[in-house]
């Protein structure tokens, strides 16, 4: 079974990292480690937040901060989790296109090595994912319609089972800038916290003083305390650049980074999403993954 979609990832062996030391790829100076629930209660309440913390509470929600580490790609198992380089492919695959522009390889997250049951018990377990997203600034900028078309302008893969995968070199049509850096990835488990436009678009925080109170104490302090800062992700919440809101029945799939020692450059150093329905993640239908690239 391949399940199709848009969007983009890759790395080497992947370590979790739940006792020992975080990496801290950009964590604020004041970054004291990973909270907890009490934690995030206690910075809400100092915030004058504290009535709505039951209707808050919810909403945090475990993410996997991906730092990706220079490997060379013979020192990678078929099958692992990387960002960049080539992907591990079962024989059947065909590489995606958007129109007959072939799309670059960015990264493939075996689920196996993370701590899925920490997310949502439906989630998958097993089995990995594929994200591939066209790397062309003439596109973007140029065809009015690749922007717009969101849904198929990158392509997000599954495949269940980590048997009979060999490793695919990428078109020669593509340049050697559309091809990045091969990456193993070290992987840091934080709590997350949306955005106040989220709050604001899912009608869960709507008077602006408790919004401005949210967006201008309580999140600054948690993002200096607790988070290692923007980078790649997978799954929580996204890293906002320019606006944070989206539907609460869709979750962050996948982020990647700009990062020049992996190639990867998203309109001046932002950011590439991949956004996914949470009963589509639930029911392995990658079909109607959204992508969203911002600028800083």
């Amino acid at each position: 079974m391949f399940c199709f979609i848009a969007l983009i990832f890759i790395v080497t062996s992947c370590k979790y990292n739940s006792e020992n030391e975080p990496d801290m790829p950009d964590a604020s100076p004041t970054y004291i480690g990973p909270a907890n629930y009490d934690d995030i209660k206690e910075l809400f309440t100092d915030s004058g937040l504290g009535g709505y913390w039951d209707l808050f509470k919810p909403l945090i929600e475990p993410g996997i901060v991906l730092t990706p580490v220079p490997t060379e790609e013979h020192n990678i198992e078929i099958g692992k989790s990387k960002i960049g380089g080539s992907p591990d492919l079962p024989a059947s695959f065909s590489w995606p296109h958007w129109r007959d522009i072939p799309m670059s390889f960015l990264a493939q997250i075996n689920l196996s090595e993370l701590p899925m049951e920490s997310f949502n018990e439906k989630y998958p377990r097993e089995g990995i994912i594929y994200f591939f997203y066209v790397y062309d600034s003439d596109i973007w900028y140029e065809d009015p319609e690749f922007d717009v078309d969101q849904y198929k302008n990158g392509k997000v893969l599954y495949y269940p089972t980590t048997s009979q995968l060999q490793r695919v070199t990428a078109p020669k049509e593509l340049r050697e800038v559309q091809v990045f850096k091969n990456c193993s990835i070290k992987f840091n488990v934080e709590l997350t916290i949306p955005d106040s436009d989220y709050l604001q678009e899912n009608r869960i925080i709507l008077d602006n003083e408790s919004l401005e109170m949210y967006w201008s104490k309580f999140s600054p302090a948690f993002l200096d305390k607790h988070s290692l800062g923007i980078g790649f992700r997978f799954l929580g919440y996204i890293d906002p650049l320019q606006f944070g809101g989206y539907l609460s029945s869709e979750t962050l799939l996948f982020q990647a980074d700009s990062n020049s020692d992996i190639g990867m450059e998203w309109d001046s150093s932002g950011l590439l999403y991949f956004f996914i329905d949470k009963e589509d993640l639930i029911n392995l239908d990658f079909e109607n993954v959204m992508t969203s690239r911002v600028g800083t």
